[in-house]
């Protein structure tokens, strides 16, 4: 197959369309970034829930995933007020909260708003254990009774 040069300005003009119609892209309505508090390091898969005010009987929760960089991003919310949550597995949920105010736990959204960068930073979960050593564990020495039962070392 021999290529053609009359298709040159065909290929151009394709090409600068793709261009156009990407920066066209819309702006998600709420984007950010979930990271490991310890290490930085990004956040896979971890979830991210918009939840309105309770309303009785009309719960609609909206969630989204982040990808392997730890970006996530909601492309359409309904006009109202939300509170933000992330969560992943071995991870403490961390809240939003744009200040220290009652009012700083929510984000107002609307047809005019778009918020970039609200970013988390999860907390590995504690493990919690208790080590009794074996000096000073009850039946080390002479018999003892267990439940009604004698028990010799």
């Amino acid at each position: 197959m021999v290529f053609n040069p009359r298709f040159i300005p065909v290929l151009a003009t394709v090409f600068a369309l793709a261009l156009v119609v990407r920066a066209q892209e819309p702006q998600p309505k709420l984007a950010g970034r979930v990271t490991q508090a310890d290490t930085g390091s990004p956040l896979e898969g971890a979830t991210i829930t918009l939840m309105p005010p309770f309303i009785a009987g009309q719960l609609h929760l909206q969630t989204a995933r982040t990808d392997r960089d730890g970006n996530y991003r909601f492309e359409r919310i309904a006009d109202g007020t939300y509170s933000i949550a992330a969560s992943a597995n071995g991870f403490v949920q961390q809240d939003y909260k744009s200040d220290a105010s009652p009012e700083g736990a929510f984000l107002r959204v609307d047809s005019s708003t778009s918020f970039q960068g609200i970013d988390f930073q999860l907390t590995p979960e504690a493990i919690c254990a208790w080590l009794t050593p074996l000096s000073t564990f009850p039946f080390r020495s002479g018999s003892r009774t267990l439940h009604g039962s004698a028990v010799t070392p």
